[in-house]
C-alpha cells in the first residue's frame, strides 16, 4: 500500500475519528474511490477494528431507494465513512439516515478530497478558526452579505448554536467532512432573509455556474432566480424537490485559512473567505422547516457583516 495513503488513513481513523479496537466501522464508497476506501478498511482491520466495506452500494438519490446493506451498516456501526460524489455528500448529510445515526451516537465523516500527505498542524489551525467563527455566528443577531457583483442580503440568524464542521469527530454523534473541509454554519431565522444574492461559485447538485445567477429572497423564501441556463436548472431542481425547497435555511462560511486556491467545485466551501446560503431543509440547524432537499449556493468573494462588524471584505478576512 502507498505509505502516504496509509499515513493519511491513520490520521483519518485515529486523529479525526478516534476509532477504537472493538468498534464497528462501515466504509461506504463509490467504485472511483475504492483505493482510498480499501486503504481505510485495511488500516482499520490491522488495528483490530471490525470493518465492513460497501463498495458500489451507494447509488441512490432518494432515501427510500438506499440498498438495505447500506441502511443496516449505517444503523449498526459505531463509525461510518462515506466516500461518495459531492452531490451525494450534500444529499446524505441532510437525511434522516445520517441524522438517526448521529442521534444514537455514531461518528460519521464524508471523505471529500485526497487523504495523502495530511498535516495535523494544518488541520488543527483550521479547527481553531472554525470554532472562533462559529462562536461569532452564534452570538450574531443580524448578518448582511454584499458583493461588488450585486449581492445584498440581510437576515436575522436563528440564535441557535452554530454548527462547526472540523476534522475532530471523536465525540458521540459527531459528523462532518474530511480531511480539510471546514465550515461554520448557522440557521437563518425563518422568514427573515431579504435581498438579492449573486452566485458566482458552485451549486451543489449542479456544479460551478457558467455565469453568475441572481437569486431574489423575500420573507425568507427564494422568489426569483435569473441568469440563463444555470438559473433555469436550479429552478427546475428546486421545483422538483417540492415543499419548502425555496426556503432560505442556512448561512455557511468556509473556515480553512490554510487553503487559498479556488478550484470552482465543492471544495471551495472550505476556504476561509467564501460564503454560501443553504436552501431547502433546515432541520440540521434546528429549524422546523423540512424539505426533501438541502442545496448550497456559493459566493466566492463576499463581504460579510455580523451585527455591523466586518468579518470578510471581498473574500478576505478582516477580523
Amino acid at each position: 500500500m502507498d505509505e502516504q495513503l496509509a499515513g493519511g488513513a491513520r490520521i483519518i481513523l485515529n486523529s479525526c475519528m478516534g476509532v477504537k479496537t472493538g468498534e464497528r466501522l462501515a466504509v461506504v464508497c463509490d467504485p472511483e474511490k475504492g483505493e482510498t476506501a480499501r486503504a481505510l478498511a485495511s488500516v482499520a482491520q490491522k488495528q483490530g477494528v471490525e470493518t465492513i466495506l460497501l463498495e458500489g452500494y451507494y447509488a441512490f438519490d432518494k432515501l427510500e431507494d438506499a440498498h438495505p446493506a447500506t441502511v443496516e451498516a449505517v444503523a449498526t456501526s459505531d463509525v461510518i465513512l462515506y466516500l461518495v460524489s459531492y452531490a451525494r455528500t450534500q444529499f446524505l448529510g441532510h437525511t434522516d439516515l445520517r441524522r438517526n445515526a448521529s442521534a444514537r451516537g455514531a461518528r460519521q465523516a464524508f471523505i471529500t478530497t485526497d487523504i495523502r500527505g495530511l498535516s495535523e498542524g494544518a488541520l488543527e489551525e483550521s479547527r481553531r478558526n472554525t470554532i472562533r467563527v462559529g462562536d461569532l455566528l452564534t452570538r450574531t443577531k443580524v448578518a448582511r452579505v454584499t458583493s461588488d457583483i450585486g449581492t445584498d442580503v440581510t437576515m436575522r440568524l436563528s440564535g441557535r448554536q452554530a454548527l462547526c464542521l472540523t476534522h475532530v469527530l471523536r465525540e458521540p454523534g459527531a459528523w462532518g467532512a474530511l480531511p480539510t473541509f471546514a465550515e461554520a454554519a448557522i440557521g437563518v431565522a425563518e422568514g427573515t432573509a431579504e435581498g438579492v444574492a449573486v452566485i458566482d461559485g458552485m451549486i451543489t447538485h449542479l456544479g460551478r455556474v457558467s455565469r453568475p445567477i441572481k437569486i431574489t429572497m423575500s420573507g425568507g423564501i427564494v422568489t426569483d432566480i435569473s441568469g440563463g441556463r444555470d438559473a433555469d436548472e436550479l429552478r427546475r431542481v428546486l421545483d422538483e424537490a417540492g415543499e419548502n425547497a425555496f426556503n432560505v435555511a442556512e448561512l455557511g462560511l468556509g473556515t480553512n485559512p490554510t487553503i487559498k486556491e479556488r478550484v470552482g467545485g465543492f471544495e471551495d466551501k472550505k476556504i476561509f473567505g467564501t460564503a454560501h446560503f443553504g436552501l431547502g431543509d433546515g432541520a440540521t440547524f434546528g429549524s422546523p422547516i423540512r424539505s426533501h432537499i438541502h442545496l448550497d449556493v456559493l459566493m466566492e468573494r463576499p463581504t460579510l457583516e455580523l451585527d455591523g462588524k466586518l468579518l470578510l471584505r471581498d473574500g478576505q478576512p478582516v477580523a
